[in-house]
């Protein structure tokens, strides 16, 4: 599924190792709105809500977000669920700009993509996240950690910004940038 796993494949001896990663069908999965109509600067997260995945991480940008960095008219959107689900509507409670959705139908998901302006995936572990792909095909900007599937997705600093694994402040600082641009130059942030 990704660059890094065919290569560890290879050098350990396996023959007939072929490359084919994920792909999403665009046609449900397209551009999302200008970000010059949106109120709120909308943060979205979609998987399983496990430490793979990074939910627990998740969960502590959140606080960051919230109490350290301060910013005004943000919105976390989270839709997924797992083990972590429990601690997620703790957060929901916590903090009235987060939005949890639950598991969502694959029909409904793209709806759910077109009316963000970033896509959060702070996974620990990846083989190709079709998540990422879904997001990027909607012309989102991505901030996730730096491992392989993701790496061979985001391109730093072009199509997103790339953080290392747990880093919480990192992924603050990057929502942040994010977050300026789209309120200080949306013509650019959308470009």
């Amino acid at each position: 599924l990704n660059k890094s796993l065919a290569s560890f494949l290879r050098k350990s001896g396996c023959r007939n190792i072929y490359l084919i990663p994920n792909g999403v069908d665009t046609r449900n999965f397209q551009l999302c709105r200008s970000p010059s109509n949106s109120k709120f600067f909308n943060i979205l997260f979609t998987g399983r809500l496990t430490k793979d995945k990074g939910a627990d991480t998740l969960i502590e940008i959140i606080r960051y977000v919230n109490e350290k960095s301060k910013l005004q008219n943000i919105k976390f959107t989270i839709a997924g669920s797992g083990p972590l689900e429990d601690v997620v509507k703790a957060v929901t409670q916590k903090y009235k700009n987060v939005n949890y959705l639950g598991f969502v139908n694959p029909e409904v998901i793209s709806k759910i993509y077109m009316n963000a302006n970033l896509f959060l995936i702070p996974s620990r572990t990846e083989g190709m996240p079709l998540s990422l792909l879904e997001a990027q095909s909607c012309g989102l900007p991505v901030i996730g950690s730096k491992i392989p599937g993701i790496l061979d997705v985001v391109i730093n600093k072009k199509t997103g910004c790339l953080v290392n694994v747990g880093d919480v402040r990192g992924f603050a600082e990057a929502v942040k940038k994010y977050y300026e641009l789209w309120r200080d130059s949306p013509e650019e942030y959308y470009n």
